[in-house]
């Protein structure tokens, strides 16, 4: 089945600076998700839409923090902003799925620096969990079924080999 003309309005991309940046509609769904500023110290200088696009950014093209381009704020600002709600040194996987759910990214700092890994299936697609409050919390086996393609809640594989050997 092909695309309809509704569907490529829908998701047409291209008024934006880049296809990683958030529409309006997206937007309206992450701007309530994101951490409210302080009334205390300096006032922010760059706008929360701008930071969460240049997260998005190094999430879909896993480019290095400072290899981002210069029409989005300085990286260490980025960074700041990224790891703010979370210890960084704590563990956390940052995990990004792609739209036809058949690649996932990982983003983890382990104490020196960033790591980001990445995964494609060749058949069959990972199965995402449904986020409460915008985070998705994973034992270790459920994000091991994750990225083997396998459905931790009814244990099979997501699609089924015809011939083994």
């Amino acid at each position: 089945m092909g695309w309809t003309e509704t569907a490529r309005r829908e998701h047409d991309r291209s008024g934006l600076r880049y296809a990683s940046d958030c529409t309006d509609e997206e937007w309206a769904v992450v701007r309530p998700l994101l951490r409210r500023t302080s009334r205390v110290g300096r006032p922010r200088k760059h706008k929360a839409r701008t930071l969460w696009d240049a997260i998005q950014y190094i999430a879909a093209t896993g480019c290095q923090w400072a290899q981002l381009p210069k029409d989005f704020p300085p990286f260490t600002t980025v960074q700041y902003h990224f790891y703010r709600k979370r210890d960084p040194h704590g563990g956390d996987l940052y995990v990004f799925r792609g739209r036809a759910g058949a690649l996932v990214k990982i983003i983890w700092h382990d104490g020196i620096g960033m790591s980001l890994y990445a995964k494609r299936l060749e058949k069959g697609r990972f199965v995402w969990p449904s986020a409460k409050d915008g985070i998705v919390s994973l034992t270790a086996s459920q994000l091991a079924c994750l990225l083997d393609g396998i459905d931790w809640r009814n244990p099979q594989y997501s699609w089924r080999p015809q011939s083994a050997g």
